[in-house]
């Protein structure tokens, strides 16, 4: 599966503000994705009140939910081919970078107002399928 639109909004991105500095976030991986294929989707209904996972994305409008997975280091590297070119890094514009969930938030985040009354930090622990690409 090739994130086409991903692509066309990086061109807008470059084109249009060639200045920009971008956070994106999104899940890397997903359970029970369409099988055989590189970041293929996960295909859902609910049939009396159970989500069912499908095994192909061949399916009926309107009666599916379909997610797909961001691939990150493919949208870095489409990042960086399509929005820094040569003459942004040499204006101080580097290329973009991919960090887990996990390295984000120890960053750029207040660890002591997303913990728990237990100690526990559901920024940290969880959502572990998740990554950021910082430019």
């Amino acid at each position: 599966f090739i994130p086409t639109h991903a692509f066309r909004f990086l061109q807008v991105l470059g084109k249009f503000f060639p200045r920009h500095r971008a956070v994106m976030g999104d899940f890397y991986m997903l359970p029970d994705t369409v099988p055989g294929a590189v970041d293929a989707p996960v295909v859902q209904t609910r049939l009396k009140g159970t989500m069912v996972p499908c095994d192909t994305y061949m399916v009926r409008p309107g009666w599916f939910d379909i997610f797909f997975p961001t691939n990150f280091e493919l949208l870095r590297s489409m990042y960086n081919a399509t929005c820094r070119a040569p003459a942004s890094t040499a204006a101080g514009l580097g290329g973009a970078r991919v960090c887990t969930q996990a390295e984000f938030v120890k960053q750029y985040g207040d660890l002591s107002k997303t913990a728990t009354r237990s100690g526990e930090n559901p920024m940290l622990e969880f959502y572990g399928n998740n990554k950021f690409l910082l430019s």
